[in-house]
């Protein structure tokens, strides 16, 4: 062998070597193995020969197996690559590696192992799967990743080092961020908490500019609450994405938005309430009288628009507020509650307010002056349309504006009856030789008593009655339970919704304080009571009272101009039976005692209903009254006596028998549909009248004694419009203490 061809991986030898003989590789490298391996692996053949001095005959055709060497064993033979970006080189980095000069070899090799390598020809072995060389062995797992970490520390220190740089900087950031949610939740959450707090109390500010002012800063705080809370609501409460407790803070920001811009409003409205008001000269011991001055219908035709905006954002609130699933705090959620029922209830009225509008001005007289003529009635002793007009208020209106408030007697107008006589209507005689206006309420439809009323209203000297409405003393006793009771001068005791029924019907029937007429005291009372009802304030609630009551069915309410009359029937709350198709009934009570006996007395009424032929429906009805007055009743009573300083034992006797120990006596109509016809009377004496247009009634006197309990019972055919058997019992204004049940 020559000495330029005596090149391995392009190293000369040192010196000429002798040609003495060949070395068979099976004896060699089992021999000198490791001693050539601890020379210098970077130049291993070089190393072998220094150690041996002997040649190498590589001609024998043998293969060389290197195993467990890294890539650095030869690195003098690889082809050095461009630095690149360490996660790049990783990715990229070909496994192909390129030998320079490999060794002449005349014969190839004759049998091939994969991923082996021929030394003499340092030829690769392509194969399908990888591409084989020198270094790659089949190597466990925990050997492929320690070579490919070896193979690659330099990338990959250079990689972990950035990447634990960016882990640190997104660590500190994500830190930051969430720190910042909660400072960022926690400011939220306390000034939604404490600015809902003050809108809660907005109810309690009783004058217009310090509301106004409130509400403005209310607005502001909750304009930029939800500006803040902005972002939040973008990512947290989408079309894809919603978060419920994102979503309930963004509608209780918007609620409190919009519930505010809607006191500012009202603040306004207010405002020009006050200015009118600051026009009249306020009188102290008759308020009412001193509304005289004010024109309410020009302020409601002015302020319409305003009422417009609140009814809108009414509607807005309401929806958000139906959004709000739960605050997770029953005492909130409570409060949640009622007050949405309560802005339920405020956006029904002011709507109506708004889409009647044309209407209320007809009927508070903004064209020409109309005259109310206002029943107050006692339950105590009912009639067909509630109960014995204790007293009466004539009501002047024009634009809204007071022009008359009298306040008399019932009395007193049947005394400038006389000397007109007219007989009254069917059992009325027993009580009384004469109609009077005092009993005109005695028609189930309430127009028709209205009419009667306005007859005896002009007989006694007065102009006409365009509307009559019936109030109730329910409506003294809701006040008086809700506020306070009244203290009057001359009276040891205070009047309350408890007693209330029980002091005024003594003190009438005792004629206290009797100056013109019985109900001087009643009067005085009155008086004290509207007072304090001025010092309360609270108009809303005054005015929800009166119109669930209403609503309810329990203030009737009939006027004599067809226009109004009309508009009161397309309502739809009073006397629904004239219309009803079905199989209805309607029980009217008019008491002919002569006493306060119908507040103990207690009412059943059973109805049980069946098919006999089409459009035939076969009703047994019975009727049980129970007179509960006993001896725990009657030292209560005299217990009132007492307090009022009634001593006289022949008056304690009198008004012990008047007011509520003698029997209960009623004539009682059935009500029922057109052409309804009587079948069977079992033991009672029963009798049909199809006298009204209308209706059809069967009539009966009912007697319950003292403790004792009666029963009325009768069989009836009728034929609902219908033809079903769909059954409705009607109450009537007044009646209590009653149940019903229909099979």
């Amino acid at each position: 062998m020559e000495l330029e061809k005596d090149k391995i991986n392009d190293i000369s030898w040192p010196k000429l070597w002798e040609k003495a003989h060949p070395i068979d590789l099976l004896v060699f490298f089992p021999r000198f193995k490791l001693k050539a391996l601890r020379l210098n692996q970077t130049k291993l053949f070089s190393d072998i020969y220094l150690e041996l001095k002997t040649s190498i005959d590589l001609r024998i055709k043998k293969i060389l197996k290197v195993s467990k060497l890294s890539n650095e064993n030869f690195s003098d033979i690889i082809k050095k690559k461009h630095n690149k970006i360490p996660l790049l080189a990783i990715i990229n980095r070909k496994r192909q590696r390129i030998l320079f000069d490999p060794l002449s070899i005349i014969e190839p090799l004759w049998y091939v192992i994969r991923n082996m390598v021929d030394i003499r020809l340092l030829e690769i072995i392509p194969t399908k799967t990888t591409y084989p060389d020198i270094y790659r062995l089949p190597l466990q797992r925990k050997q492929r990743i320690r070579k490919f970490y070896n193979s690659n520390k330099v990338i990959i220190k250079k990689w972990l080092s950035r990447w634990a740089i960016w882990t640190i900087i997104a660590s500190i950031i994500i830190t930051s961020l969430w720190l910042l949610w909660i400072g960022y939740k926690n400011y939220i959450q306390s000034e939604v908490t404490k600015w809902y707090q003050d809108i809660y109390w907005l109810k309690t500010i009783r004058d217009s500019q310090a509301l106004k002012q409130k509400a403005l800063e209310i607005k502001w705080k909750f304009t930029k609450l939800d500006l803040l809370f902005m972002p939040a609501n973008i990512i947290g409460n989408n079309f894809l994405y919603s978060n419920n407790s994102i979503k309930i803070a963004n509608n209780i920001i918007k609620w409190g938005k919009k519930i505010s811009e809607t006191a500012v409003i009202w603040a306004l409205i207010w405002e020009d309430f006050s200015f009118e008001k600051s026009k009249v000269i306020w009188d102290k011991n008759s308020p009412l009288s001193s509304l005289s001055w004010i024109k309410f219908s020009e302020l409601f035709k002015k302020e319409t628009n305003n009422l417009i905006k609140i009814d809108e954002n009414l509607k807005k609130v309401i929806y958000y507020y139906s959004q709000v699933d739960s605050l997770w705090n029953p005492s909130l959620d409570n409060k949640f509650q009622s007050s949405l029922d309560l802005l339920i209830k405020y956006e029904k009225y002011i709507s109506f307010a708004i889409n009647n509008k044309e209407m209320l001005l007809t009927m508070v007289w903004d064209t020409k002056p109309m005259r109310y003529f206002i029943l107050n009635q006692n339950k105590d002793e009912i009639r067909a349309n509630w109960g014995f007009p204790w007293s009466v208020i004539t009501l002047e209106l024009y634009k809204w504006n007071i022009l008359t408030y009298d306040k008399k007697d019932i009395y007193y107008y049947d005394w400038h009856l006389t000397p007109y006589k007219e007989v009254p209507p069917e059992w009325l005689n027993i009580i009384s030789p004469n109609h009077w206006l005092r009993d005109a309420n005695y028609s189930p439809i309430f127009l028709d008593s209205v009419n009667k009323i306005n007859f005896f209203y002009e007989k006694a000297g007065w102009w006409t009655i365009d509307t009559v409405i019936a109030i109730n003393q329910w409506i003294i006793e809701e006040l008086l339970a809700k506020y306070w009771p009244i203290s009057m001068n001359g009276i040891w005791t205070d009047i309350s919704d408890k007693n209330f029924s029980l002091i005024m019907s003594t003190l009438v029937e005792n004629k206290f304080e009797k100056v013109i007429s019985p109900k001087d005291i009643l009067f005085k009372f009155s008086a004290n009571f509207e007072k304090k009802l001025f010092e309360k304030k609270d108009f809303t609630w005054y005015l929800e009272i009166f119109l669930s009551n209403l609503i309810a069915g329990e203030i009737p309410i009939a006027s004599r101009d067809d226009k109004i009359q009309k508009y009161i029937d397309s309502l739809g709350i009073i006397e629904n039976w004239k219309t009803d198709k079905w199989n209805w009934i309607y029980p009217v009570f008019t008491s002919i005692s002569w006493n306060k006996s119908d507040r103990y007395v207690y009412r059943d009424f059973n109805v049980n209903s069946v098919i006999t032929t089409w459009c035939q429906v076969s009703n047994d009805f019975s009727l049980i009254s129970r007179h509960s007055f006993n001896e725990t009743t009657r030292d209560s009573i005299k217990q009132v006596f007492n307090e009022l300083k009634i001593t006289d034992e022949a008056e304690r006797q009198r008004l012990m028998g008047i007011q509520w120990a003698w029997e209960n006596r009623q004539f009682v109509r059935i009500l029922t549909p057109k052409w309804s016809t009587l079948n069977k009377t079992y033991w009672n004496s029963i009798s049909v009248d199809d006298s009204n247009p209308n209706y059809t009634f069967f009539k009966f006197y009912l007697n319950t004694e003292v403790a004792q309990t009666n029963e009325i019972r009768f069989n009836y055919y009728t034929t609902p419009k219908n033809c079903q058997t769909k059954s409705i019992f009607y109450k009537q204004p007044g009646l209590n203490n009653y149940t019903f049940s229909w099979n």
